[in-house]
Formats: structure tokens, C-alpha cells, sequence
């Protein structure tokens, strides 16, 4: 705990709470000492119940609050962001992690409504909470730490995923820019940059990835060929564990980290050097 400074006690809000990456970093973060607002979708409802009662299990004195809103709803950001606020006084961190992968298809046959749809939740819902927590940062004088969930596919070009590489490029531009006009007000803002991770996401992405190959072999037998083409991409030869990524998260929130602003933190094996 000592090395993670400036953690305990602090205001944590965490969109896509009920997701694979979203749940590690709730759990690292009240391990931390962090308060924690979790939100999601509201058909996620029963996720973020059984989150929160996870993590006052194995952490009983923490506070923990849960509150469904859709990031793509400006008026549902909005009240996440007032009611945050109204219960705890301020918001100190934002991880700004909600998002969704989409289809797999080559560009020319890629689904064009998919890609509003991924475009909406993965950029505009972004923005929207980056928005409104940045503003109620600079409302309550004490500055704070946004951090972006964009991925290696925000720095690379993956093939048959045109929206989601399109989506994280632009959380990547948008962390520059934010860093720049929040930096005087005493916010920093970074963004993460996961390459292949344990969990569901790993899961559809080499199912999709193995579909839109020429079908020469069966389906499990491209499954197989194609997890093992995307594990042999990674020097390391392995999968992220999701601890691997909210540890990074949680230091990125740290005072430890307070010279830090604008940065993307690939967490990827090495597979983008």
C-alpha cells in the first residue's frame, strides 16, 4: 500500500464495471483503499450486484456504490456524474473504461450501423464521461486522474476490425488533447493499451479473427491455428492476465505517477515494439 500513495480514501468512479477489465480494476482498487462507484449498463444490474457483494466480502470496510447509466446517454452521464458527487463530495479518479469490441468483417463488408454503434459507445461515451468528470474535478479545486481504456489495436491497424481500431485511435487522440487543456487545472489524463488479455474479450476476438479466414480448415482447427498465429505475435508468448492491467491502472492513479500525463501505457508483451 505504501508504494501506491494517495490512493486510500479517494473518490473512484469506474464505467464497464461489469466487464472482465473493469471488475480486476474495481477489486485492485478497493484493495487499495479507494472508494469505488461502479456503473454499467442497466441490463448489467445483477453484475455489478454480485460485484459489489464480491468486493465487501474480501474487503468489508470498503464503500461501495453501484449506479446503472449508458454512457452513450448524455442526461444518464450526467446524474452518474451528480450523484457520485452528491454521495462522496468529488470524484478523484475516473476510469474511463466502457466499451465494446464489435463484429469481425474486412473493411468492404464491414456493417456500417456496427460501426455507428461502436463509434457511439467507444468514442462519444468517452468523451461524454471525460467530459463531465473533468468538470466536476475542476468544480471541487482538488485536480484528479483520468484514465482512458484504449488498446494496441488504438496503435496498430488489427485487420477486420476497422471500427474498433478507429474507436481506439481516437481515445488515444483524445488523451493527448485532454492532457493538454487539463493539465492546468491540476488533472492528469493517460490511457492503457492492452494487447491480447485473458477473459471474453480474447475469447470472440479469436472466434471472429479465425471466421474471416478462408475456410480451408475446420472451425476448431482455425480457432486453434488462430489463437496460436496471435500468441506467437506476442514476444512474450502469452495472454495479459487482467491483474497485469489494473495494477498498471491503479499506478497510474498513484502519486507515484503524478509527472505522468498524456502517456499510453501499452500493456502488451512486448507485441508493439
Amino acid at each position: 500500500m505504501d508504494s501506491r500513495r494517495g490512493l486510500k480514501d479517494k473518490v473512484a468512479l469506474l464505467t464497464g464495471a461489469a466487464g472482465d477489465i473493469g471488475s480486476a480494476t474495481a477489486t485492485r482498487l478497493c484493495s487499495d483503499g479507494c472508494i469505488v462507484v461502479l456503473t454499467d449498463l442497466a441490463s448489467k444490474s445483477d453484475d455489478l450486484r454480485r460485484l459489489r457483494e464480491r468486493l465487501l466480502e474480501s474487503n468489508p470496510p470498503a464503500r461501495i456504490l453501484t449506479i446503472p447509466a449508458d454512457v452513450t446517454e448524455e442526461d444518464d452521464v450526467k446524474k452518474l456524474i451528480s450523484q457520485t458527487v452528491t454521495k462522496f463530495g468529488k470524484i478523484d479518479f475516473l476510469f474511463n473504461n466502457a466499451g465494446i469490441q464489435g463484429p469481425f468483417a474486412p473493411t468492404d463488408k464491414y456493417p456500417s450501423d456496427a460501426f455507428a454503434q461502436i463509434m457511439k459507445i467507444n468514442v462519444h461515451g468517452v468523451f461524454l464521461c471525460l467530459k463531465y468528470a473533468s468538470e466536476a474535478m475542476i468544480a471541487s479545486g482538488n485536480g484528479g486522474v483520468i484514465v482512458n481504456t484504449a488498446s494496441l489495436a488504438g496503435l496498430v491497424g488489427p485487420t477486420n476490425m476497422v471500427a474498433y481500431a478507429s474507436s481506439k485511435h481516437a481515445v488515444v487522440g483524445m488523451t493527448k488533447s485532454a492532457a493538454k487543456d487539463l493539465a492546468r487545472h491540476g488533472i492528469r489524463v493517460c490511457a492503457i493499451a492492452p494487447g491480447i488479455l485473458e477473459g471474453k474479450m480474447w475469447d470472440s476476438q479469436v472466434k471472429g479473427q479465425a471466421r474471416c479466414r478462408a475456410p480451408a480448415e475446420s472451425e476448431d482447427e482455425m480457432i486453434r491455428s488462430q489463437a496460436t498465429s496471435m500468441l506467437n505475435g506476442t514476444p512474450m508468448k502469452r495472454l495479459g492476465r487482467l491483474d497485469e492491467v489494473s495494477s498498471v491502472v491503479s499506478f497510474l492513479f498513484s502519486d507515484d505517477a503524478s509527472y505522468m500525463t498524456g502517456t499510453i501505457t501499452n500493456i502488451d508483451g512486448g507485441r508493439f515494439t
